[in-house]
């Protein structure tokens, strides 16, 4: 996973939808076990999935945020080289740049799609089983059935 990440230049493909909802399983997985009083050695094993975790989407968020510059930088260039009347020069690098950066935004348009449509099913199944949960099984406390719900 470490790999596989680490030798992406791009977004294209990975959904940060899906590594903001794997951050917040981890935090709530580190605080059912915590509630549950289980092994630390577990524990410690939720709390390293969390940290690669967080390293992925910050990654997802320097390379998001590269592709917007350099689509920036791209369409400023194409501006001034349009004004020299030299559109020879550079031509096949701002085509790379502006094919990456519509993959980007198909990526993002998707991941957003499938997040709606996840969301509203998962939200509906949450808050069935809290109910459930709050009427037919014993918690040691009001937190206790907060983390079991989620």
């Amino acid at each position: 996973n470490v790999s596989y990440w680490s030798s992406r230049d791009d977004v294209v493909g990975l959904s940060f939808r899906a590594v903001a909802f794997n951050i917040f399983a981890s935090i709530v997985s580190m605080l059912y076990l915590y509630d549950n009083e289980a092994s630390k050695l577990v524990v410690i094993g939720i709390v390293m999935t969390l940290a690669v975790d967080v390293w992925k989407l910050v990654k997802w968020m320097h390379m998001h945020y590269a592709i917007a510059a350099s689509r920036e930088k791209s369409t400023t260039n194409e501006t001034a080289k349009a004004e020299d009347n030299n559109k020879g020069e550079g031509k096949e690098a701002s085509s790379q740049i502006a094919v990456k950066a519509r993959l980007h935004e198909v990526t993002v348009e998707a991941d957003r799609l499938a997040g709606a449509h996840v969301a509203s099913a998962m939200l509906v199944a949450v808050f069935l089983y809290a109910a459930y949960s709050l009427l037919v099984e014993r918690h040691k406390g009001w937190m206790s059935w907060a983390i079991t719900s989620l």
